[in-house]
């Protein structure tokens, strides 16, 4: 019965978030404020743009930027909403940003925000949505180019790729962890599966198509196992919309409409910082989360009854790249993908190793 009034729950919110939107995006265009303006959208599906909401974020929006653009990225947007500390200066300072600001209350207009940026930010070429505290990548990054892996994307006939999330963390209790930036990725190396749950596409299924019916939506992972709370894993951060067309987000993670690659991508979660305890008592005080925050209240509750917990345990895994989570079956790769993959390593291999000239020719 509990299952069955979440997803009533669920329903419910979803239709009245797309009831709500024409409105709501019109007090966004209304009350929007741009601080530094560097990208507009062109029709170029080989291009890529990051689009992201943020407050109080200044531990996290360097490396975002950085990550992305190493990427290969062509810009970012990023829209603050209402940040206190020194995230706005720290972010018009960085290259290729676009940077916006809008005040209305996140509570009542965190869906809203999401699908305008992508829709106003991402028409004619690949958005990625992502938390400020996200890092996307995908399989074979390592050898396949970002404007490659959206050919592939592009030669197919596909406007989504699926991601899961993977929350990592660093090793000791939370008293211990970086605040933020090059060093919490740099100490949050460790990933645990065992209590990642697997879940039908069900309605999802229904409501998109999808290249490999076989994929599923994940649930749970450490904030299952640590704090009892059972967050969906599954986003579709990557669309491509053109022309006002494509797909739609229905909510934070779910869209409808889409063509869903046969390949899916990670969202490395960097949630577990120096101030993730401060973190969940204002989202508790403030309600402004799912739920009225109740994961965030799963959160507080583990934290101040167990201030020494540590999330490493033995069936910890130190992240090696998206690939080793593609043997972990957690993402998933077609045949076809793979091969377009050996044939793109082959075709590099040819032009890095050139024409031999025996120098007694010259």
């Amino acid at each position: 019965m509990q299952r069955v009034g979440a997803r009533w729950r669920a329903e419910w919110a979803r239709w009245w978030r797309l009831r709500r939107w024409p409105e709501q995006r019109r007090q966004i265009e209304e009350r929007l404020e741009s601080i530094v303006s560097r990208w507009e959208p062109r029709e170029d599906p080989t291009r890529l743009v990051v689009v992201a909401l943020m407050r109080d974020a200044e531990e996290h929006v360097e490396d975002f930027v950085e990550h992305h653009l190493r990427l290969g990225a062509a810009g970012i947007v990023l829209l603050d909403n209402g940040s206190r500390d020194a995230t706005v200066d720290r972010a018009a300072r960085l290259s290729r940003v676009t940077l916006l600001r809008c005040p209305l209350p996140y509570k009542t207009h965190s869906y809203a925000y999401k699908r305008f940026l992508v829709e106003r930010f991402g028409e004619g070429c690949w958005c990625l949505l992502a938390d400020i505290d996200e890092r996307f990548d995908y399989p074979a990054s390592d050898r396949l180019a970002l404007t490659s892996f959206l050919r592939y994307l592009n030669a197919h006939g596909y406007n989504a790729v699926m991601a899961q999330m993977l929350d990592l963390f660093p090793d000791g209790p939370p008293a211990g962890w970086p605040r933020g930036g090059r060093e919490l990725v740099e100490a949050s190396v460790w990933y645990d599966l065992s209590a990642v749950k697997r879940r039908p596409l069900g309605r999802t299924a229904r409501l998109n198509r999808f290249a490999d019916a076989q994929m599923s939506l994940y649930v749970g992972g450490i904030r299952s196992a640590a704090f009892g709370a059972t967050p969906l894993l599954t986003k579709f951060p990557l669309l491509l919309r053109r022309r006002g067309r494509g797909p739609t987000l229905e909510s934070a993670h779910l869209c409808r409409s889409a063509h869903v690659a046969d390949v899916s991508g990670v969202l490395l979660h960097y949630k577990y910082d120096g101030r993730f305890l401060e973190g969940c008592r204002r989202a508790v005080a403030e309600g402004n989360f799912f739920a009225n925050s109740g994961a965030y209240r799963l959160y507080l509750r583990a934290l101040e009854s167990r201030p020494d917990l540590v999330l490493r345990t033995e069936t910890a895994r130190r992240y090696g790249g998206p690939d080793a989570l593609v043997s972990a079956g957690l993402l998933v790769v077609s045949p076809a993908y793979l091969e377009y993959v050996r044939r793109a390593e082959s075709a590099a291999s040819c032009r890095s190793a050139g024409p031999q000239v025996d120098d007694r020719q010259r």
